[in-house]
């Protein structure tokens, strides 16, 4: 998995100073739908793995899903085990 590259929002496991790949969690590419310009998002999450299972990814799904109905900008935890970054 490969973070959003550009205009878009990455999912850390990790506070911003121990991001890295191995602990992307999903990717959002472009700020369409926290601009009001879309009502639909694709969320890119990671498959389960040795690391973070399936209860922790749909978990973090969820928030991802609440994050982005609230339409707030910013980076910042979003619950207790994941980040919010945006690229811009």
């Amino acid at each position: 998995m490969q973070g959003s590259r550009g205009h878009g929002i990455d999912f850390f496991a990790e506070p911003a100073e121990r991001q890295c790949d191995a602990n992307l969690i999903a990717v959002i590419r472009g700020f369409e739908a926290l601009l009001g310009r879309s009502n639909e998002v694709e969320i890119f999450i990671r498959p389960p793995d040795d690391v973070y299972d399936a209860v922790f990814l749909a978990e973090a799904q969820r928030a991802i899903e609440e994050f982005m109905a609230e339409r707030r900008i910013g980076p910042r935890q979003i619950a207790p085990s994941l980040f919010a970054w945006f690229n811009a």
